[in-house]
């Protein structure tokens, strides 16, 4: 099998991740799970105090370099930087998968609602306080 019917079977892979995750996404947000003191904001929260940052680094570093060893010994790259940037850019694409539908979603909110944003002195809005108007200038439509 080529490398380009490789890319695209992993590719398919991912929107195929991407939209139930997306669905999954839209579904809590109009049952009300993102909204101030409910289960999710707890557990996010409580994920946010933990710090497991160094943990996942030393052992998504360990297995990274396994995999790359393991793909340069069994295949007929010469080189251990090719299985590497293609081991590397397999785990992007697929933490991407994993964060850009949250993420999307905070997009989504901080464009609806203004408690979403901050002021002018780096807090965020109250529900009661107004955004300024944007200073924009208007469009010129030919």
């Amino acid at each position: 099998m080529c490398i380009l019917s490789r890319l695209f079977i992993k590719e398919v892979k991912g929107y195929s991740t991407h939209l139930p995750i997306m669905v999954r996404y839209y579904i809590s947000l109009k049952k009300g799970h993102y909204r101030k003191g409910s289960e999710k904001e707890d557990q996010r929260n409580e994920l946010a105090n933990m710090s497991f940052v160094p943990k996942v680094v030393l052992v998504g570093a360990a297995i990274f370099i396994l995999i790359t060893k393991w793909i340069s010994h069994n295949s007929n790259y010469y080189d251990s930087s090719t299985p590497g940037i293609l081991v590397l850019g397999m785990i992007v694409f697929y933490a991407m998968i994993a964060v850009l539908p949250e993420q999307l979603i905070i997009l989504y909110c901080k464009c609806k609602y203004k408690s979403f944003n901050f002021n002018d002195r780096g807090y965020l809005y109250s529900i009661g306080e107004q955004k300024p108007e944007s200073k924009r200038k208007p469009r010129i439509e030919a």
